[in-house]
């Protein structure tokens, strides 16, 4: 069954954008967090970015009581930062991380945009940058958030993924009964530069956008690729607040599409689960981390999982 390391700290579990992973770090990282697992969430117990380490992806999680980020840049509120991701930055040896987060504009608070950060040590505190790293004009999109970076080993490039947010411009978000437009909330994918992962290469190129299917929203987008040469995008659709939301993927042979959608992976009611989604994996693909509602709010979840020819495959 479902293996779940569920977090009870309400600060982190009541994540609205989601838990997403960063990877162990190896022995010969100077930082000391060697063989640690790290997961970063939404803003929550006063800090802007929440941080937990754990020896294993499903746990015990340990909450640490700092701010990944105490300040998330002279741009934003420095208040209500979102769906955090981290990597390492390579060689290991400078020990550089980059953090992609949804920071909430000071020019007007209404809306999100994507940042980045960097520090020295995974769990920081973060050096954001002065201005947005992406951020659409926000009255005809929406803004932009939900971003997790990818490395493609196979072609030695770096990018970032986000959803636009197009739902911020719906009545109530999307949610409820939104009534009225719908607005696109399409998933983009930015190339970066490889020497740094903070420099944008070219333009966005969309892989996926709403359908039907998914109600008023696709987000929280998330990409790993195989060893047999696939792209598999994670993706949640519908709702957070609703029990349609779930855990979506799907797949490509080039990572900038054409993506075909496999449909859903964890819906209201799989293991017992209510509303599942904001999924992310490990680097492997070999464990999925996800959250569902829990009597706290949101708490974190894994599951074993396998991935071949490109279909995903939960051992659950």
């Amino acid at each position: 069954m479902a293996r779940h390391s569920v977090f009870t700290k309400l600060g982190l579990v009541a994540s609205l954008a989601g838990v997403v992973l960063a990877w162990p770090l190896e022995s010969s990282e100077a930082s000391g967090w060697d063989g640690k697992w790290y997961s970063f969430a939404t803003n929550g117990s006063g800090f802007n970015i929440q941080v937990a380490q754990a020896s294993s992806p499903d746990g015990p999680w340990t909450w640490l009581d700092h701010d990944a980020l105490p300040n998330s840049g002279s741009w934003t509120t420095n208040n209500n930062a979102w769906a955090p991701d981290v990597k390492r930055m390579p060689p290991a040896s400078q020990s550089l991380f980059i953090m992609a987060y949804s920071g909430q504009l000071a020019s007007n608070p209404d809306h999100h945009c994507v940042g980045i950060a960097t520090s020295h040590s995974i769990t920081g505190p973060y050096t954001p940058g002065n201005s947005p790293l992406i951020c659409p004009d926000i009255l005809t999109t929406g803004g932009a958030i939900d971003p997790s970076l990818y490395y493609d080993e196979r072609n030695n490039k770096r990018y970032l993924v986000y959803k636009v947010d197009g739902s911020n411009l719906d009545v109530n978000g999307g949610c409820g009964s939104p009534g009225g437009t719908i607005h696109p909330t399409p998933i983009m994918l930015q190339e970066m530069n490889v020497n740094d992962w903070t420099t944008p290469v070219g333009d966005p190129v969309q892989i996926l956008d709403r359908t039907a299917a998914d109600g008023t929203l696709i987000e929280a987008p998330y990409i790993i690729g195989t060893s047999d040469g696939h792209y598999i995008l994670f993706y949640s659709s519908n709702c957070f607040t609703d029990p349609t939301y779930d855990v979506k993927y799907a797949v490509a042979t080039s990572i900038t599409g054409p993506y075909t959608r496999r449909g859903s992976l964890l819906t209201t009611g799989s293991y017992g689960l209510a509303s599942p989604g904001g999924a992310s994996s490990t680097p492997g693909g070999d464990v999925l981390v996800f959250h569902a509602n829990c009597t706290v709010g949101r708490c974190l979840h894994t599951i074993d999982m396998s991935i071949s020819g490109g279909v995903v495959t939960l051992k659950g």
